[in-house]
């Protein structure tokens, strides 16, 4: 293994510092059950905020949820008012500019 500033570079495994296979039965045994427990907290975190998730987000859904149909035919009508606003200005712009 390389040195560097002093110490040696070894492969950190749950907290166990050194190859696993320097290690005892006694000492594998409880690496082993340290990495069970650190499966087991994090499969519950994980668990934990896909529930949270899932309460958040139907509620999310539910209130930005709006008839498509109703909301195109209402942007759809405001939109054609607003275009027919834009090319009355822009004739009166024109008739403005080619006058002048």
């Amino acid at each position: 293994m390389q040195q560097r500033h002093g110490y040696n570079r070894q492969k950190k495994e749950a907290g166990i510092l050194g190859s696993v296979l320097e290690l005892s039965e006694n000492e594998r045994k409880q690496l082993h059950e340290r990495a069970a427990y650190l499966k087991e907290q994090r499969d519950k975190l994980v668990a934990m905020k896909k529930e949270q998730r899932e309460k958040h987000l139907p509620k999310n859904t539910e209130t930005q949820h709006v008839p498509p149909t109703l909301e195109t035919k209402e942007m759809s009508e405001e939109e054609k008012q607003k275009i027919q606003k834009r090319k009355h200005l822009a004739e009166k712009l024109k008739q403005e500019v080619i006058k002048k």
